[in-house]
């Protein structure tokens, strides 16, 4: 008898967190930092994980674990070019001479991506920014930021497919909030720094 009146308050108290969470993002009540922080929220539609900041790659990429499923971020510049998890994972290359002024206007590279779910082998790929002007993005119930709004276009000459990546930077040029495309068999991911 112990074990299930134990047992009932672990399912009970979990899913009021997961509740909680979900409740927090979908009625904008959640605070979107001005600057970047260790903590990113990822909303891919379905699910809002958080992922904490672990450490620096050789490239001084940033590295971010989830909280709730071990799954791994690499991002650069807010951008993220790689995911580790237990499905459509995939790893993408900036050369290093493409990123010194990565999102100014008019400003387009050549990169590489791998899609290991399925394995696609590595893909070319062209990207493109565009600036799409100032854009106040909302912090919470009574704050709002000045922020710019570029928009990413990548294509995918091999297979002949295109999506498109939004990025709000604020006033120091550093990315908050995102809508990023990880594969293209998934909806778009929404990160900001909580």
């Amino acid at each position: 008898m112990n074990f299930l009146i134990k047992f009932i308050l672990l399912i009970l108290i979990s899913s009021c967190q997961n509740f909680e969470k979900f409740n927090l993002f979908n009625e904008n009540k959640s605070k979107i930092s001005k600057i970047p922080t260790d903590t990113l929220i990822v909303n891919n539609g379905s699910e809002v994980d958080e992922y904490k900041f672990m450490s620096l790659d050789k490239k001084n990429n940033l590295i971010w674990k989830s909280e709730n499923y071990g799954d791994i971020l690499v991002t650069f510049n807010g951008k993220v070019i790689e995911k580790y998890s237990n499905n459509m994972d995939f790893m993408s290359e900036i050369f290093d001479k493409d990123k010194g002024n990565f999102y100014k206007n008019g400003n387009s590279y050549i990169g590489s991506i791998k899609y290991y779910y399925p394995n696609s082998g590595p893909l070319d790929f062209t990207s493109s920014f565009t600036l799409e002007g100032n854009r106040l993005l909302k912090l919470d119930a009574e704050n709002s930021l000045k922020t710019n709004l570029i928009k990413e276009r990548v294509y995918i000459q091999s297979i002949k497919r295109e999506f498109t990546n939004y990025y709000w930077l604020n006033e120091s040029g550093a990315v908050i909030k995102s809508k990023q495309t990880f594969n293209l068999l998934e909806k778009p991911y929404v990160i900001f720094y909580k």
